[in-house]
């Protein structure tokens, strides 16, 4: 009898034990995607496909929704000694806003005519280049006589879009002030205009009483904000039409004929001894208290840098200080694209996703930015940048990151979009809530039949055991 009670507990702790294990089980593992529920959306969505395979589109297309999306640089922790002769020097590179090489970056100088960068730009941004403006007498008259003047005179006409060329490239303090007015209502509400712009791009470093950089004590600037501001420029596609353009014909107005104009930035010009093969966008600036000022663009496979020259004895030395920033810039950085040549399939097996997680990605169609760009030394390879990713959750939108590192220091990362409002995206949400659900009753399902379990076991040994007796 003792070894028959031994072996009916044995039994009996033996099936709880079973069940308890089975209860027990991971039910927080990644869901898998309902087969059935993403074909019948896709079904709905046909014409539909991923954009892991596409080519680069917009900003919002090519999953750039934060600056972390578009990339991040690796410096070399130290500036090569270069000998310029500009007192405030940045060379930044223009798609991460990197400083590749720097002096006095924040010492402030008088700009001269690199003002009428911004001054363009503000324009740009608050007009039509199909506008028409009257420059006013007083306006005109209120600009030095002896000044960079293009020649317009009063109540002539012409096209917002022929004064910017006026400014950009002839230097014309007349056409700045007549820009400035026509967009602001006043040259001071302009100059208002302006001001808030700077403050809007980051420039702690800037103040402007005027459109076009005559001297004025309190008209300064600093080379790092200088190069913030062209940055800022050149994502406008009239300012780089405008700013890059070697000659332009102001056609015939109602009080001149047509004026045939000539950008004064030496560098863009490829007849010059002072050209710079890739150089894009220019402004030059000269007064006395200024002396030489320069703001340049180059560009060379993908990579585009902006170089600011300021307080510089001499144009000669402005133009060779330019270059040889570029070089310098050229010769010791590239843009690698780590992305370019990488699935979502390929991160994810490297970093151990799940099926469940991986398949739940698939279906949703997911986006990113492939053409993420990572600025670096010339020593660096693709195959030095470590890429992994992770599932945060698939919220609003967001699905996850992608992580860069580099000598096991993270350098960077970029979110992993789909849209949230896709019916793919619903049907996968709907398939993975309702088998949460359902999985998460399974612990108490099964406890209950734990319980109901061992009190018929308890009930038929007790009986069992009264019989004998």
């Amino acid at each position: 009898m003792k070894y028959k009670r031994l072996a009916l507990f044995m039994a009996i702790f033996y099936l709880i034990s079973s069940i308890t294990v089975f209860a027990s089980e991971d039910t927080s593992a990644p869901l898998e995607t309902s087969t059935e529920a993403v074909s019948n959306a896709a079904s709905v969505t046909s014409g539909e496909t991923s954009t892991e395979s596409a080519a680069p589109l917009s900003d919002e297309e090519s999953g750039i929704k934060e600056e972390s999306d578009r990339g991040t640089t690796i410096t070399t922790g130290s500036e090569e000694g270069l000998e310029l002769v500009g007192e405030g020097v940045v060379l930044m590179e223009a798609k991460t806003g990197a400083i590749l090489y720097s002096k006095n970056a924040d010492q402030q100088f008088y700009p001269a005519s690199i003002t009428k960068i911004m001054t363009t730009l503000v324009a740009l941004e608050n007009g039509n280049l199909t506008d028409e403006l009257t420059f006013q007498a007083d306006t005109l008259n209120a600009i030095e006589q002896d000044s960079s003047r293009v020649g317009v005179v009063a109540d002539e006409t012409m096209t917002l879009e022929s004064a910017l060329y006026g400014v950009m490239l002839a230097s014309g303090n007349d056409c700045a002030a007549g820009v400035a007015e026509y967009i602001g209502g006043s040259v001071d509400a302009f100059v208002e205009m302006m001001n808030a712009k700077a403050e809007e791009l980051g420039c702690s470093g800037t103040h402007f009483t005027n459109p076009h950089g005559l001297n004025d004590e309190n008209h300064y600037t600093c080379a790092k904000d200088m190069a913030l501001i062209m940055q800022a420029a050149i994502q406008n596609p009239d300012f780089c039409t405008i700013a890059s353009s070697k000659t332009y014909t102001i056609p015939a107005t109602n009080k001149s004929e047509a004026r045939e104009l000539w950008n004064h930035s030496k560098i863009l010009l490829p007849a010059s001894e002072y050209h710079y093969d890739g150089a894009c966008e220019g402004k030059t600036g000269y007064t006395s208290d200024a002396w030489n000022t320069l703001v340049t663009t180059a560009e060379r496979d993908g990579m585009k840098l902006i170089a600011v020259i300021l307080h510089c004895q001499g144009a000669a030395a402005a133009y060779n200080d330019t270059t040889t920033l570029f070089d310098y810039g050229f010769n010791n950085y590239t843009t690698l694209k780590p992305l370019e040549n990488l699935t979502l399939s390929n991160i994810a097996e490297a970093s151990n996703l799940s099926v469940g997680e991986t398949s739940n990605l698939e279906a949703l169609n997911p986006y990113y930015n492939k053409d993420y760009s990572i600025l670096a030394p010339t020593s660096v390879a693709v195959s030095d940048i470590l890429v992994t990713m992770t599932n945060d959750g698939q919220d609003s939108g967001v699905w996850g990151s992608i992580y860069f590192t580099y000598n096991d220091q993270e350098i960077g990362s970029a979110h992993i979009y789909y849209d949230a409002d896709s019916d793919i995206a619903a049907a996968v949400q709907d398939s993975s809530s309702t088998k949460a659900k359902t999985t998460s009753l399974v612990p108490y399902v099964v406890t209950v039949i734990i319980i109901i379990l061992v009190l018929i076991i308890i009930f038929l040994s007790v009986s069992i055991l009264k019989r004998r007796k």
